[in-house]
């Protein structure tokens, strides 16, 4: 299995438009693909299909999967197309403020520990 990450922390530079096209060209040539769309604004989720509208209903987003770890990640899917799967985000107000405190509660336990 192979793993492609594109990340920048500028903002506009292309990483959903590269994202967006490589998913589907891999898919297109017969890999199996899962897309994450770690951006809260969706836009991955959004060019792939998915309801955004549905998303901030149903909070069935990689955010809020990332905050209950026990739960199945397979009910988080969207079937984009043949072989090409996404774990979707949309705007949630909710899940910014938890998510930057699971980072600060981890990186004070790593601060406990050492």
């Amino acid at each position: 299995m192979k793993t492609i990450v594109l990340a920048n922390h500028k903002g506009g530079c292309a990483k959903t438009t590269t994202a967006l096209n490589m998913a589907v060209a891999l898919a297109a040539k017969g890999a199996r693909v899962l897309a994450v769309d770690l951006d809260l604004q969706g836009n991955l989720s959004a060019a792939l299909g998915a309801d955004l509208a549905e998303l901030e209903s149903t909070r069935k987003t990689v955010h809020r999967l990332m905050l209950d770890q026990s739960a199945d990640f397979s009910e988080y899917l969207y079937h984009s197309r043949p072989r090409l799967d996404v774990l979707p985000a949309s705007l949630d107000s909710e899940v910014a403020p938890a998510l930057d405190s699971m980072v600060v509660s981890r990186e004070l336990q790593r601060f406990s520990l050492e």
